[in-house]
């Protein structure tokens, strides 16, 4: 049978915080959410206008408020660009903790991403053979 959830980042220019995103999930059905994950602050997250989460909150507590709204991650977005070159320290680092947080809060995937370009010193190749040295 087939699920559907969605990206929180649907409501990024509405605004909406995270709690927002369960409100509408629950009123229209849907039981999975994936949102993106900030790790270190936001002032845009912290004044609640981003549907992320931050990896300074309590995951156990998000845990118990989402299944109040009978909601699961299906998800967690670690998107740093690991093409570039940053990918190797920063990405790693973000992704390292979003792992962590998604075990505590119940979440059963991590996803990650590259940049919509590749960097511009090197080729397709270079760019796709330093993601994988960061995946192994």
């Amino acid at each position: 049978m087939i699920q559907l959830g969605f990206h929180t980042d649907a409501f990024n220019s509405a605004y909406w915080n995270f709690e927002q995103c369960l409100q509408w999930a629950q009123r229209n059905g849907l039981g999975f959410i994936e949102c993106g994950t900030i790790d270190g602050v936001s002032w845009i997250h912290g004044l609640g206008y981003q549907p992320h989460i931050a990896l300074w909150e309590d995951p156990l507590l998000l845990r118990r408020k989402m299944d109040r709204y009978g909601i699961q991650f299906s998800q967690l977005d670690a998107a740093f660009p690991l093409s570039t070159p940053e990918g190797a320290t920063l990405g790693v680092e973000y992704i390292l903790h979003t792992i962590r947080y998604a075990k505590l809060a119940g979440c059963p995937r991590v996803d990650t991403t590259d940049d919509r370009f590749k960097p511009a010193a090197t080729t397709y190749g270079e760019a796709l053979a330093h993601m994988r040295t960061i995946y192994r």
